[in-house]
């Protein structure tokens, strides 16, 4: 396996671990028998556990200006996963976490196609240099998606934010 596939491979991993792992997190359900209703309660913190991996394994690869054609989907931070299951509620954002995970491997698929790199990050800001030496600094709390998202930057433009609903309908 060589180091795109295997990226590809732990990109596709990692985005459905977090899926796991936050639809299970704090979830409350209930199993119906004829005699009786039991309460399952599972109380899993593993927010930490995610961000850990996602240093180890994708924020390494972006620690630097970000080069190349590359499209970097965001992912919410902690505390944004936190404050929109508040907002929204649990069951809601699981649905979020779903749909986000679905097109999130539909456009791997389709610009690992394309030969085009996918980072996934939960950072802040992210640091862009062109073939020219150009620097940009994009700020995720400026984009109008600021918890789940996309920018793709060619190395030569400036980085773009992109849909990823829509992502066969980009000219890359």
């Amino acid at each position: 396996m060589n180091r795109k596939d295997y990226i590809v491979s732990l990109i596709c991993f990692l985005t459905f671990s977090l899926f796991l792992i936050i639809s299970c997190r704090g979830y409350s359900g209930t199993l119906k028998d004829e005699k009786e209703s039991k309460r399952i309660e599972i109380g899993v913190d593993n927010s930490k556990v995610i961000a850990d991996t996602i240093n180890r394994a994708q924020r390494n690869q972006i620690d630097d200006a970000i080069t190349g054609k590359v499209v970097v989907i965001y992912i919410p931070t902690d505390e944004q996963i936190e404050n929109q299951k508040e907002r929204i509620g649990e069951d809601n954002f699981r649905r979020v976490v779903d749909d986000n995970t679905y097109y999130n491997s539909l456009a791997i698929k389709f610009l690992d196609s394309l030969k085009i790199e996918v980072v996934f990050s939960d950072k802040e800001i992210f640091k862009f240099k062109t073939l020219n030496g150009t620097n940009y600094n994009i700020n995720r709390h400026n984009l109008t998606d600021k918890e789940w998202g996309a920018l793709y930057f060619n190395s030569i433009d400036e980085p773009m934010p992109i849909i990823i609903t829509k992502i066969n309908e980009y000219s890359f």
